[in-house]
């Protein structure tokens, strides 16, 4: 609880800042400029999720981690996140071209510096994370999401459109790396590999291929309308989708940061384990229904009045989105204490079951 309460606060003092930023950014915006953002994200959060989700996570949970382990494991980082911006500087083209939008393959090519620079203070961030040091991360993250959302303000006031949302990411995750390396005090060498990282390669790779895949299952619509809407239909859809996930994309990982490497502490105790995963279903329900279904009523007056008529069409699809989303929300916090456990089956399975309902849906849906 004192670790969630410093991550809570560091959230709602960058999120006042940033929600404030964002409907002044969406004034000087349009729906064509939400749309090649929303594709770009697709991409390069895919493969985020393969790093964040596999690689961190595997560290997080193990319980005795050495020197020489921490260098192994920043090696594998290296690897991993200099192969992913080489991949989306290869296939940047094909996708500017497979969704008939040339500023498409600038983007991607842009947004996949985030890799490189996240190895700045990647093991710094991931080892205040493992001994829940929250204070610290709150502090650089608070920082980090203000730098980002005033120049993105900043850069739309100047007229560059969604180039003010992409390099306003690149700047708070440059701030944000800094300041991890800074506030850590520590630096770590890569090392060579050795027998000691298989049971970390082993988690790793089935945790960072489920989430990866499960991201694809619940993002597969963006990536599925681009090929059937009109940009300016995309844009709409891809402005309602953020705007109604932002509660949730905001309040989940700060649950889920502090859940991973409390339920990895205490595994080997079944009750303990119980007792906080009830605990925390409790603190969303009491978050996530009354601001999702309170979103869903007001969306007809709120997007007009807070972002601009030309928003408005996308105050339907809000609605909808809404009305599901406590449920979701709510789903989203097994994956730590499944992880904690060890049970990846449990997971794969269901990850199954929702490909095979959503995928097919989201392209019928797309073509009517």
């Amino acid at each position: 609880m004192n670790s969630l309460k410093w991550v809570v606060l560091g959230k709602i003092i960058a999120q006042t800042v940033r929600w404030s930023m964002t409907i002044l950014t969406l004034k000087f915006l349009f729906p064509e400029d939400y749309a090649v953002i929303g594709l770009s994200s697709f991409f390069t959060s895919l493969l985020w999720s393969f790093s964040k989700n596999g690689i961190a996570t595997a560290i997080i949970r193990e319980a005795n981690v050495t020197e020489s382990l921490m260098r192994e494991f920043f090696t594998l980082a290296i690897v991993a996140h200099t192969a992913f911006f080489l991949l989306l500087q290869i296939i940047a083209p094909y996708l500017s071209d497979l969704y008939g939008d040339p500023r498409l393959e600038d983007v991607v090519r842009v947004s996949s510096l985030t890799f490189l620079i996240s190895l700045i203070g990647y093991v710094p961030a991931v080892t205040m994370n493992k001994e829940m040091n929250f204070k610290r991360l709150t502090i650089v993250d608070t920082i980090a999401d203000s730098v980002g959302a005033v120049s993105t303000v900043l850069m739309a006031w100047q007229g560059l459109g969604y180039w003010s949302i992409i390099l306003g990411i690149v700047a708070m995750e440059l701030v944000r790396q800094i300041g991890y390396l800074i506030r850590a005090q520590r630096w770590v060498w890569p090392g060579k590999f050795s027998s000691d990282i298989k049971p970390i390669l082993n988690f790793s790779w089935k945790s960072a291929s489920q989430a990866t895949v499960a991201y694809s299952i619940f993002n597969l619509d963006v990536a599925v309308a681009g090929l059937f809407l009109s940009t300016t239909d995309l844009g709409f859809y891809q402005f309602a989708v953020v705007l109604a996930m932002m509660p949730a994309a905001k309040a989940l990982p700060v649950l889920r940061q502090v859940a991973l490497p409390t339920y990895s502490k205490i595994q080997n105790d079944a009750g303990q384990v119980e007792y906080y995963f009830l605990k925390s279903q409790r603190i969303s329900s009491l978050l996530f229904v009354p601001v999702f279904w309170g979103l869903a009523a007001t969306a007809n007056s709120m997007v007009p009045a807070l972002f601009g008529e030309k928003w408005e069409p996308a105050a339907f699809i809000i609605t909808l989105y809404c009305l599901s989303m406590p449920m979701r929300s709510i789903e989203q916090l097994f994956s730590p204490v499944l992880k904690s456990l060890n049970k990846m089956n449990v997971i794969l399975v269901n990850t199954a079951i929702y490909a095979a309902i959503l995928i097919p849906g989201f392209f019928i849906g797309a073509q009517y």
